[in-house]
């Protein structure tokens, strides 16, 4: 264990041609590779092409893409409600906010009514949203063409949040607009008021972005009381209702630690598995998880105490 508690030491202090020669070659390989893919990408016609392609291929999994059981039932919800009171009473048995199904009636009503044209929302406002947010990382990002193009494209950016049309999408697409409209005090702030619309983790980070706000001294008061608002009212329309009954047999604090530590490590260690085998939609092994979790961390640790002009 200490031997294992150096190696990571020494990562952390990027001495990889003592903790390992063979991460050490590695390394020097990946910097070398990125470097001649950034210089590619300063040529504009490479670089526009690249970005295209990416837009093209999110547009094309999204409107060739079959919704998943969860993003039917939000979508029936949403058109099926025969009123909007009917509809907040609804969410009090999903414990969503409700946003997202708000957009999804709009949108509905705007499509038609019929099963085929009410369908036709969901990949309607993954476009929109995926769009935006896509453009906004490709042309926006403050980092080089070669990571925003690694960033659009990557698995979570491309699949699990924009082609799969959940609140989870407008959320993302939310939180990165805060952040793209950060110098503008105001709009970042009303855009921060909506993420607690969106879904309860959003809502944490909104807590995040309004206490950056206050480390700045830029908190906008009509932006932070919208967004106290939105967050009453976001937690009155989740309220449980007194005859729901989970679907679900609840976990023991330590089994659901657990299970929420083995989710969380298929960050650091991207395989879904059950048993002894693969199998789709399910935790990476608890051991490979929590050990790429540590890894990932200590990659994240790494990398945000260096300097990226001096590479110390």
């Amino acid at each position: 264990m200490r031997q294992f508690g150096q190696f990571l030491k020494r990562i952390v202090n990027h001495d990889l041609r003592q903790s390992s020669p063979f991460l050490h070659a590695l390394d020097q390989r990946l910097v070398h590779l990125f470097h001649r893919l950034d210089r590619a990408f300063e040529n504009r016609a490479v670089w526009l092409a690249s970005a295209l392609a990416v837009l093209a291929l999110q547009f094309a999994l999204i409107f060739t893409h079959r919704p998943w059981l969860d993003e039917w039932q939000a979508l029936q919800i949403a058109v099926q409600s025969p009123t909007w009171p009917d509809l907040l009473n609804n969410l009090r048995y999903e414990g969503h906010p409700p946003l997202w199904y708000a957009i999804l009636r709009w949108t509905a009503a705007f499509t038609g009514q019929t099963f085929g044209s009410a369908a036709l929302a969901l990949p309607l406002v993954a476009a929109v949203l995926a769009g935006l947010t896509q453009a906004a990382i490709l042309f926006a990002a403050p980092f080089r063409r070669v990571d925003r193009v690694m960033i659009a494209g990557s698995e979570f950016v491309l699949f699990e949040f924009f082609t799969v049309s959940r609140s989870l999408t407008l959320g993302v697409a939310c939180a990165v607009f805060v952040i793209v409209l950060w110098r503008h005090r105001l709009l970042s702030s009303l855009l921060n008021a909506l993420l607690p619309l969106c879904d309860f983790l959003f809502g944490v980070m909104s807590i995040g972005f309004l206490w950056l706000r206050w480390r700045e001294r830029s908190v906008s008061i009509p932006g932070t009381l919208l967004w106290l608002a939105t967050s009453l009212f976001s937690a009155w329309t989740v309220r449980p209702a007194i005859d729901m009954v989970p679907a679900n047999p609840p976990l023991g604090p330590l089994l659901g630690l657990a299970h929420w530590l083995a989710n969380i490590g298929t960050l650091g260690a991207p395989m879904q598995w059950f048993g002894w085998s693969p199998m789709w939609n399910h935790a990476t092994l608890a051991v490979i998880a929590a050990i790429g979790l540590m890894a990932f961390l200590v990659l994240l640790w790494s990398e945000a105490r260096t300097d990226p002009d001096t590479g110390r």
